[in-house]
Formats: C-alpha cells, sequence, structure tokens
C-alpha cells in the first residue's frame, strides 16, 4: 500500500498513459485549488505597524504584539505573513499551539533554539559562549550540542538554573540575530514559557519580537478558564513595547478583492458580491467557505472554460459560520467524514500512523480517504516533503467537526486514538506522554491517565515540572491513594469542595517549587491559594 502511494506521489503531474478523465472533476478541483487563498490581502496596514515593532527589536529592544480578533478573521496569516517577510533577517519561528502544549514547560522556546540549531549552527555556538558556565550542565540536557565540563546535580537549584539559562541562551542568541516568536492560539501556552516571554520583554537585553494571537471570544472567559493567561497577558501590556493590534473584519472593497483571489475571471458580479459581504461582515474564513460550499454543490462551476454562477435562492444562502462548515464537512461520503471525525479526536495536528490504527484500515484505504479531505479543502501537508503528518487546514474546521460527534463516541474515540498512540509508539513512549494523558483523560480512563501522568511528571522532572501536569486528570478524575491513617472524626461534607482545592494548591505549589525560580509569581500565588483555602477549613473547624 505504501509503495503504491509512494508512487502516486512520484507520478503526480506526469502523465505516461491516460484514459478520458472527467471534465467536472478537473474542474472542481481546479476552482478548489485557490482555497485557502495564497494571497496576503488587506492587513498591510496591521503588518505595516507590525514592522516598526521590528524596527525596535533591530535597534536593541525586546517587545510584544498582541493580535485579537473573531475566528477566521486572519490572525494566523498575518502571523505567517510575518515570519516569511522576515525569515531572512530574523530567527522566525512560527507555531500553532495545542491543548497538549499546556502539559510541557517551555515547548516553544525549546523548539526556537532546536530550529536555531538546525538551521543557524554557527549562531547558537556563538552564543552558547556567551552564557556562564554553570547554566551549561542543565542546558546539556535539552540540548546535547551544548559542551560542558561542569557536572549537574538535580535538586531546586538546578531549576532555578535551567530557567535563568533559558533567559540568557535567547538573550545572547538575538544578539547576534534578532529572533521573532510568532504563537497562535495562546491560550494553550505553557507556564514556563509564560514566565520566560515576560522576563525577555521586561529585560534590557536581547532583540526578541514576541507576536501571540487569541481569539477575541477568549477574553470574555479569562478569568475562569484561563486566569494565569489572563496575569500574563496584564502584566506583558506594562512592559515597554507592547502594542494591542484588534483585527477587524474585511469591508467590501477588500471582500471583493478576496473574491478576485478565489474566483479569478469570474466577471462583474455586484449583486453576489453585496450579498456575500451581507452575510458574512468581512469575515474572510466565512468568505472562503461559502465559496468552498457552492462548488461543492455545484451552484459555482466552469463551463466552456467560463466561471458559471448558477441563480441562487435565499435557502441557499447559510446563515453561520459555523454551519456553513458543517454543511461543507457533511457532504462528504461517509467513510470521509467517519476519517475526518477521527482526526478531530486526535486535534489540528493528524499523525497518520496513529489516524491509521484508529480506523483499522490499511495505509493505502487511509491514503485514499486522507486524499478526498485534501480534496476537498479540510486538510493538508504539515510538510509537502513528509506523507505522515498533516493539520487541519483551519482550527475551526476541527473543531466543527468535533463538536458534531457526541459525547460518549467521543470517549470512545480518545481511547483509541490513547491506545493507537501506544502501539504506533511503544519504543518511544516518552515523547508521546502529553498526548496520552490528554486522550485517556477525555476518555474518562482514570487509570490510563494517571499511569502516563505519574510517568510525565517523573521525565519531565529530570529537567523541569510542568504546572499544568495533572490538568486533565484533576477535577475528581484522578485516583488519589494515600497512607496517611483515617481521621477518626471525618470533616463535614460542605467542605469536601475546599478540601480539593486545598490538594490542588498543595499540589500546584510543590510543582512550581521544582519548575521556577525562587520568588517566582506562580509560587506565590500557588502558596496564597492553598493558604485561603486552608483558612477557610479552620475557620470552621473552629466554629
Amino acid at each position: 500500500d505504501k509503495a503504491l502511494y509512494n508512487s502516486k506521489n512520484k507520478g503526480k503531474n506526469c502523465v505516461s498513459e491516460a484514459g478520458k478523465l472527467d471534465e467536472g472533476v478537473i474542474a472542481e478541483y481546479n476552482l478548489l485549488s485557490t482555497l485557502p487563498c495564497p494571497a496576503f490581502i488587506g492587513r498591510e496596514e496591521v503588518l505595516n505597524d507590525l514592522m516598526k515593532s521590528l524596527e525596535a527589536v533591530k535597534n536593541g529592544e525586546n517587545a510584544f504584539v498582541f493580535l485579537e480578533g473573531e475566528v477566521g478573521v486572519g490572525k494566523t496569516s498575518i502571523l505567517k505573513e510575518l515570519e516569511h517577510r522576515n525569515e531572512n533577517d530574523f530567527l522566525a519561528f512560527f507555531t500553532v499551539l495545542v491543548e497538549t502544549d499546556r502539559l510541557q514547560p517551555y515547548k516553544p522556546i525549546i523548539a526556537l533554539l532546536k530550529k536555531t540549531i538546525s538551521s543557524e549552527k554557527n549562531i547558537f555556538d556563538t552564543a552558547a559562549l556567551k552564557i556562564k558556565p554553570e547554566y551549561r550542565p542543565e542546558l546539556k540536557t535539552i540540548f546535547p550540542e551544548l559542551s560542558s565540563d561542569i557536572a549537574g546535580e538535580s535538586g531546586k537549584e538546578n531549576r532555578k538554573l535551567l530557567f535563568e539559562g533559558m533567559v540568557s541562551l535567547l538573550t545572547a542568541v538575538s544578539e547576534i540575530k534578532p529572533i521573532i516568536i510568532l504563537l497562535d492560539e495562546i491560550q494553550n501556552i505553557d507556564e514556563g514559557s509564560m514566565e520566560i516571554i515576560t522576563c525577555l520583554s521586561e529585560s534590557d537585553s536581547g532583540r526578541v519580537l514576541t507576536a501571540a494571537a487569541l481569539r477575541s471570544s477568549y477574553l470574555d472567559i479569562l478569568s475562569t478558564h484561563h486566569p494565569r493567561l489572563e496575569k500574563f497577558l496584564s502584566e506583558i501590556a506594562g512592559t515597554p513595547n507592547f502594542s494591542h493590534q484588534p483585527l477587524v473584519p474585511f469591508n467590501q472593497t477588500l471582500t471583493n478583492n478576496l473574491l478576485d483571489y478565489i474566483l479569478p475571471n469570474r466577471g462583474p458580479l455586484p449583486a453576489f458580491e453585496r450579498k456575500i459581504y451581507e452575510l458574512t461582515r468581512g469575515n474572510p474564513l466565512f468568505i472562503e467557505e461559502i465559496v468552498k460550499n457552492f462548488i461543492l454543490r455545484k451552484k459555482i462551476s466552469i463551463k466552456d472554460k467560463k466561471l458559471f454562477l448558477e441563480e441562487l435562492k435565499p435557502e441557499d444562502w447559510p446563515k453561520m459560520l459555523d454551519e456553513v462548515i458543517m454543511d461543507n464537512l457533511v457532504r462528504l461520503d461517509q467513510s470521509t467524514v467517519q476519517m475526518v471525525n477521527q482526526a478531530a479526536v486526535m486535534g489540528r495536528q493528524i499523525d497518520l500512523k496513529v489516524l491509521k490504527e484508529v480506523t483499522n484500515r490499511n495505509e493505502g484505504e487511509t491514503l485514499d480517504i486522507v486524499d478526498k479531505a485534501k480534496h476537498a479543502r479540510l486538510i493538508k501537508e504539515t510538510d509537502p516533503a513528509k506523507t505522515d503528518n498533516f493539520t487541519f487546514i483551519n482550527q475551526r474546521i476541527q473543531e466543527i467537526a468535533y463538536q458534531s460527534i457526541d459525547e460518549e463516541t467521543k470517549q470512545e474515540l480518545h481511547q483509541q486514538v490513547g491506545q493507537a498512540t501506544e502501539t504506533v509508539y511503544q519504543d518511544n513512549l516518552e515523547a508521546e506522554l502529553p498526548s496520552l494523558v490528554y486522550h485517556y483523560s477525555k476518555a474518562g480512563n482514570e487509570t490510563k491517565a494517571a499511569e502516563h501522568g505519574y510517568r510525565l511528571e517523573e521525565v519531565a522532572g529530570k529537567l523541569f515540572r510542568s504546572a499544568e501536569a495533572t490538568e486533565y486528570f484533576e477535577h475528581g478524575r484522578m485516583i488519589v491513594r494515600s497512607k496517611i491513617k483515617e481521621a477518626i472524626t471525618p470533616l463535614p461534607e460542605n467542605l469536601n469542595p475546599t478540601l480539593r482545592e486545598v490538594f490542588r494548591g498543595l499540589s500546584a505549589a510543590a510543582k512550581n517549587m521544582r519548575l521556577y525560580p525562587e520568588g517566582s509569581q506562580l509560587i506565590t500565588n500557588a502558596f496564597g491559594s492553598l493558604l485561603q483555602s486552608l483558612n477557610t477549613i479552620f475557620k470552621q473547624i473552629d466554629k
């Protein structure tokens, strides 16, 4: 199967012998090939503001840019365009953060430095010579390329040295070649990276621009769902070179410009353009999904080599973005819909080897269905040079597919993904521990979630401890075994919720002490929450 698929790939754009092809299929493929729009449209003003921040960075300052806007408004495209235009003059690193990244401290920072090693080894080596020798043992555990004659020791002090060493190494690299860190979906950032970015943004040394994107809807729930991120953004907003870039949808002119790119040679269609803008209010993703929907429904087609738009009735127009995404999904054949749902459970990033195990299909069948999803502009290769990793074209497509699955099936699929991951990566499970903790927690498998969670903390403890490592198996899921003798007089039942907060606070305080340097605000906050819960219990007992 794999040989067949590889031969198909190598034979793309080459014809040895062919029969008559369905012109309608070819026309549909050509129409969909412009989606998502490959051109950068309508954000030059925002990009110019970002370029001003880059000039400040070039001149020896650190800066932070916060991009905020509704789903589909273009946050990701701006970050990627910023990377593309500056990859020669800067060390540019773009990543879409996913939920499991919160389980791995310093995840994007480590990825950035490893990219520097692979692409700019001379810069990394020169920067490494500038950091203090005592930082080397801890950094060497992550970056074996570092030389060190000093033996590292475990304990509280080495966590501090690791943190300081990461900041120092980033600063030294940026002084040789300035750095751009581009973080999409920042609600998934780990706390260690937040601390490092805060240190950089407040520092007088270094040349680092961090640009981070967040959906506007998250701003309303930060205090309840992401209090640490809320605090982080509040702290960053007080740094010298902070800027906030709210993104607004397109106006009618920019909407027409986008339609020009995705429907080339369409001729004047003023009524269609007005209706598109009226319905989408200029949201680029909504515009593209409507056009895709009309192509899949044959409302837009090519006849006699010309674009043909069928007369559209009021009921032909979808009313909301999520509605049109869902309609595009259900128009696929049953096997493709099933695979897309299975992939959606995995998250935005799709590991083909794991997916094959979950679908219980051979590789040829799996790849055939993957090709259908690619044709429908739902997924794409993460790297065109590789055929094992895919990503959803837009995060919202993955979310809608996931939301369409009933809760019982979700749990079953998360269980299957966990089992498939264990099978595929049985020889190297350590790298997959965050994914295993996440999926088994979502599956409601307390035993497996705790088993891999303990292992995750054990492995991570060699370098650092994640303050989020038990997030998915807390809230009553984690099995707590205690060797403490049972109390003779139990606490009143109304104190049970407070008691759970005590255990959470104690766990967070212990882990933060192992992870972050002495005096960190994270440690102070954890102890503050713990003492507050204890005081509530003591007051009740005193009564």
